[in-house]
């Protein structure tokens, strides 16, 4: 037949694939932590999946805060063309730190273990009185309570706990006489104070006594003893401790020995002896030549008590006294010298004070007769 059909011409539309990038491609987050994610993109729309750890499914930048790694797929949309890109978040666990002391109460600068858990590393603040400022187990040596803060990392992420030192202070004692003395009579007591902690110990036990309070005591030894006194403050079972000695000497009592009375001419001496301690005063001073040595010489006018205190170093003072007894010289006259006949008796005649004795001369008939025959 020779027909012909029409002709007909068709255009064909090639649209351009949307051109997609996420950045960052592959990041790393902290549990709990969110990332940012953003396409660099020509396309008009966008579409994120899973959208559940997302701030937005559609927006071209959103913030991703998994619980997990995730993979997160972006859909790129320019007219009816679509693309996708694809972007790893890495989740690191957080760290769950714990710490801990060996002794969570020590006295001042001693030493304790503090212990951390639920790290990678750590690292230790504040660092002074520690041996070291990382580590899973350092040393603290502190002087007053002392929190400390450990932060433990795992790659970038880190976790921060504290733990807590209470320490106590170490005694800074004294032990004073409240009468400034250390000596005392057998039989006495000393009144001694004592201060610097919370506590005190008496060691020998039994001669210290508390005085209402814990830091006067009575302290009545028998015997020259040196006591060792132990001071301590506490915190519960913790105690810190320190000890000084403290010497009391006892003195024994006194017995001055020394004659009760000595008989003397007059214008003769006499030596004076005392014994029982180790220092001396006599009184009164006339007539002796010294008042303060155990052995005096004594030479009075007249009939005499003489006073000595005897003490030891002063202390535990008794006295005894002793008489001496002054006797005048007597008078003595025996008569006027007189010439007589041989073999002739005579009769000779003595005055005097006292009792008068013929002492020589041939045929005395008696000799204690102040008028007698010879």
């Amino acid at each position: 037949l020779g027909c012909r059909s029409d002709t007909r011409n068709a255009v064909l539309v090639v649209l351009p694939i949307p051109k997609i990038t996420v950045v960052p491609k592959t990041t790393t987050v902290c549990a709990g932590n969110s990332v940012s994610l953003t396409t660099i993109s020509n396309a008009d729309s966008f579409s994120w999946t899973p959208a559940g750890s997302l701030s937005s499914s559609t927006n071209y930048s959103v913030m991703a805060g998994p619980s997990a790694t995730e993979f997160y797929t972006v859909t790129a949309f320019l007219n009816t063309c679509t693309n996708q890109a694809v972007a790893m978040v890495s989740v690191i666990p957080m760290p769950v730190l714990t710490a801990s002391a060996t002794q969570s109460v020590i006295c001042s600068s001693a030493s304790t273990m503090l212990k951390a858990e639920g790290a990678n590393s750590f690292s230790w603040t504040p660092s002074f009185n520690l041996n070291a400022s990382t580590g899973n187990m350092v040393v603290a040596s502190p002087a007053e309570n002392t929190t400390y803060s450990v932060t433990g990392f795992n790659g970038i992420c880190t976790g921060t706990t504290t733990v807590f030192v209470q320490t106590i202070a170490r005694p800074e004692m004294t032990i004073t006489s409240v009468n400034n003395q250390n000596a005392i009579c057998l039989d006495d007591y000393l009144l001694m104070e004592t201060a610097g902690a919370q506590h005190f110990e008496w060691f020998p036990p039994g001669f210290a006594s508390a005085l209402g309070s814990n830091t006067l005591y009575i302290v009545k030894p028998n015997v020259t003893t040196n006591f060792t006194i132990v001071g301590a403050n506490y915190v519960g079972d913790v105690f810190c401790y320190q000890q000084l000695s403290y010497s009391v000497t006892v003195v024994p009592k006194i017995q001055p020995k020394m004659p009760a009375l000595v008989s003397l001419c007059e214008g003769d001496k006499t030596t004076l002896v005392v014994s029982g301690g180790n220092t001396y005063k006599w009184w009164p001073s006339a007539g002796l030549n010294s008042t303060d040595a155990p052995r005096v010489v004594a030479s009075p006018k007249e009939t005499t008590i003489y006073t000595v205190e005897v003490s030891h170093d002063t202390y535990c003072a008794t006295t005894g006294t002793v008489k001496v007894e002054v006797s005048p010289r007597p008078i003595v006259i025996a008569g006027r010298d007189t010439s007589y006949h041989i073999n002739e008796p005579i009769f000779i005649e003595s005055t005097g004070t006292g009792t008068l004795s013929w002492v020589a001369g041939e045929a005395i008939a008696c000799i204690d007769c102040p008028i007698t025959q010879a």
